[in-house]
């Protein structure tokens, strides 16, 4: 099927010209587009290329990756993949690859998920213990704050690299963000 640009324009322009084209045909004109890219750069590829038969399936992929082992690895600052090598080269910087068996860790998109994670645990463990100090033992506000700024602050530094170690390390054992093998 060969398309151009015409086509394409022709979709957007269709309403009329004294309006703005509606989200239907914005999204039928960027299908279009995208099928002219995807036809003119199977132009440049082989024939054999082309056919369906090699395309790649969950089955001939390589062999799934267990998930456990891999974030329990992550999760004590190892490579998900040996177990040796550090998976950090500092407190929260993940090593671009394994010193231990080169596996690539730089496709890792661990973002902002370890410390809403973190946020999530350490709320969940203070608060309840929290209300269990005050109504128990009632210490002066003063020592109540101290006490709980401190363990806050200290549990947060403990969870933190833990949840993002466990937290890459899933992603490389599913095969998310560029850690799945790319097709040639």
């Amino acid at each position: 099927m060969r398309l151009d640009k015409g086509i394409c324009l022709s979709l957007i322009i269709k309403r009329g010209s004294d309006r703005f084209p509606s989200k239907k045909h914005l999204i039928r004109a960027r299908a279009c587009h995208f099928q002219q890219i995807r036809l003119k750069e199977a132009q440049f590829k082989e024939p054999a290329m082309l056919d369906d038969s090699h395309q790649s399936t969950p089955e001939s992929d390589q062999s799934e990756r267990p998930w456990k082992p891999a974030v329990l690895r992550g999760w004590q600052g190892h490579c998900p993949n040996c177990g040796t090598g550090a998976i950090f080269s500092g407190y929260l910087k993940v090593n671009a690859t394994c010193p231990n068996c080169n596996e690539a860790l730089h496709h890792h998109r661990a973002d902002d998920g370890p410390a809403y994670m973190t946020i999530l645990i350490v709320g969940h463990v203070m608060a309840p213990l929290f209300l269990f100090v005050f109504t128990h033992y009632r210490p002066t506000p003063l020592v109540l704050a101290t006490i709980f700024s401190v363990g806050t602050v200290v549990l947060s530094l403990y969870l933190l690299p833990r949840l993002k170690g466990a937290l890459v390390a899933l992603q490389w054992a599913k095969r998310m963000h560029g850690f799945s093998p790319e097709p040639a």
